[in-house]
């Protein structure tokens, strides 16, 4: 046979299931109530069937309920709006930074990839900051869209507080009320050892 089932294990199951036709309906449930959960009793009434089986039908309608309720929250939920996207992907050339064949999917290793379209000579200067000298672009940037500017992963203050200590930052007095660093602070290159514009 090409199920991989024996002979006999066919007969002992086929045996089993012309016994369990031939059985009383209280039996079949027995047997059945055994291997499987939910099996109606047919000893009790309707109305005492119901009334059992209330708790577990009580637990289905709340999830259904629970269901649809999730569903027309996430449909009444405002669509994101992107502030800003990336051109090749806007544009679908998914080429200039994807390949199917190599290893990664990239055109090149993550740290040289966002050179091959941006000049790498405004990326380099006396003072660098560390993200951008390990090529560690998707630490602040989306690579696709975004819903803040510049394709930043969040805003800043935020953003910057995923690296920097946020007590040291706010300790400093010229830091007080600040809801944005890049009004005073060059986010990739500087001639500042501080970053300052």
């Amino acid at each position: 046979m090409h199920s991989g089932l024996t002979r006999s294990k066919v007969i002992i199951a086929l045996t089993g299931l012309l016994l369990l036709s031939a059985c009383t309906p209280e039996k079949k449930y027995r047997v059945l109530s055994f291997f499987f959960d939910g099996v109606p009793n047919p000893s009790l009434s309707g109305k005492e069937s119901n009334s059992k089986a209330g708790p577990e039908k009580s637990q289905i309608i709340a999830a259904q309920k629970a269901i649809r309720k999730a569903r027309n929250k996430r449909r009444e939920k405002k669509p994101e709006t992107y502030v800003s996207q990336h051109p090749p992907y806007v544009n679908r050339q998914c080429e200039r930074c994807h390949n199917q064949t190599s290893r990664n999917m990239l055109v090149s290793s993550k740290a040289e990839l966002c050179f091959n379209c941006h000049e790498k000579s405004k990326f380099t200067g006396p003072y660098v900051h560390g993200p951008v000298a390990v090529g560690a672009c998707l630490m602040c940037h989306l690579p696709h869209r975004s819903v803040n500017p510049s394709l930043l992963v969040k805003k800043t203050p935020g953003l910057c507080l995923q690296c920097h200590n946020k007590t040291d930052i706010f300790a400093n007095e010229n830091h007080e009320g600040v809801t944005d660093c890049l009004e005073c602070h060059q986010p990739h290159v500087s001639g500042n050892p501080m970053f300052l514009q």
